[in-house]
């Protein structure tokens, strides 16, 4: 569990801290300026993950686009979650060891298949027909991607100009 690792990490940075009698300010160790960005906080995290679970490609791109959006960052937050496969669904249960019965597998809209984030957000048959029905309302007939992030990349790449990536990005965060 990296989480853990970098908990402990943080606990040892913070008690070797001695107390100096000066005004305290806001500094970021990431940038050479000391001035926070979300790049250089995303930059810093990534460091941090093993190598096989760091997001490649179309994840990468994809997290790192999402960010622009003008949703509530409480939808962004949960929007990389998603892309990085980070959400409780019950095949990440499974893999971090909670114990759940072999009838509590199924996904809770279908009871078909392993639930996972992709089952949930793009293949379930009751999720599918609503991204079937906003493809058709914005006049849109693509074969939707297997994946969140290369669906998120076909989704968000279909905008002329700013302003509509930054709409149909509105869009994508409303449909999630």
């Amino acid at each position: 569990m990296w989480e853990v690792d970098l908990l402990i990490e943080l606990l040892g940075v913070a008690t070797r801290q001695t107390r100096v009698d000066r005004e305290d300010f806001w500094f970021s160790l990431p940038n050479p300026d000391g001035r926070f960005s979300v790049k250089s906080a995303c930059s810093l995290l990534f460091k941090g993950l093993p190598d096989a679970s760091a997001p490649q490609g179309d994840t990468l791109r994809a997290v790192a686009s999402i960010s622009k959006s003008w949703a509530p960052s409480k939808v962004i937050v949960f929007s990389w979650q998603l892309l990085l496969d980070r959400i409780p669904t019950r095949s990440n249960l499974v893999r971090c060891g909670v114990p759940l019965l072999v009838t509590d597998l199924g996904c809770v809209s279908c009871d078909v298949l392993s639930e996972s984030a992709v089952h949930l957000f793009l293949e379930c048959p009751t999720v599918f027909p609503v991204w079937y029905q906003v493809a058709r309302w914005l006049g849109w007939e693509f074969v939707f991607p297997l994946g969140l992030a290369q669906q998120f990349q076909a989704f968000t790449g279909f905008g002329r100009g700013k302003r509509v990536r930054l709409g149909l990005l509105l869009v994508w965060h409303a449909v999630i």
